[in-house]
Parts: C-alpha cells; structure tokens; sequence
C-alpha cells in the first residue's frame, strides 16, 4: 500500500510539473515566431520595391542603381534571415527568385551587365567594410 502512494505522489508531482516543461520548451519556439516577423516583413517588403523598381526601369542606368540597393538592402538583412522559419524562408526565396529572373531579363534588355555587375561588387565591398 505504502508502495502505491508513493508511485501515486510521484506521478503526481510529475503531472504538475509537465506543463511548466511543456510551457518552458514552447516559449522560445514562440518568441522566436514572433521575433522573425519583423525580419520578415522588412525583407518582403524590399523585395517587393526591387521587383516594381526594376519592372518599371527604363534604362540600363536605373536596373544598375536598384541592382546596387537590392544588394545593399539584402546584404544589411542578412540576420533577420537567418532568424526566419522555413515557411518564411521559402517565400523569400520565391521572391529572390523573382527579382533575378526580372533583372536577368532587364539586362539583357538593355544590354548593361557589365555596369550591374560594378554596381552589384561596389554594394558589396561597401557592406563588408562597414561590417568590419
């Protein structure tokens, strides 16, 4: 008899603990939803200014000036990205894939590779001095 009280006291104080565990182990899982929403929404709406921009673009001097902050933007969001959820990563990346066959498509239309391409390495070393 004095066996089974005690099984029954410890599954009891199991059962009053388990949903402290349970509570602790879902709260960072939480937050961490909550903390990628911002970072999500800032990268979304980037891409989203980059695929306007360079749909309306009607030079080769203007795809290379988005091109240019599209790295500078993307390069400055590169933490918020890492803090996303796969669902969210995966909408981003559609959207990247989006801005690159845009602008694929907008070089070639107007024949300025070579002037996105500096635009694009100057963004990058721009970036990568300021993160030192």
């Amino acid at each position: 008899m004095k066996m089974k009280s005690l099984f029954s006291a410890l599954f009891g104080a199991m059962c009053l603990m388990a949903p402290m565990s349970i509570q602790a182990t879902a709260a960072p899982a939480t937050e961490h939803l909550y903390a990628s929403v911002d970072g999500f929404n800032q990268i979304k709406a980037n891409l989203n200014a980059t695929l306007e921009s360079l749909k309306a673009a009607q030079s080769g001097t203007q795809v290379s000036e988005i091109m240019y902050q599209y790295v500078k933007n993307m390069l400055t969001n590169d933490k918020a990205y890492g803090e996303l959820t796969e669902y969210q990563r995966k909408q981003i990346d559609t959207l990247q894939k989006q801005v690159g066959i845009v602008s694929q498509k907008k070089i070639a239309q107007f024949n300025c590779k070579k002037e996105v391409d500096q635009a694009v390495q100057k963004a990058t070393l721009e970036m990568l001095s300021k993160m030192k």
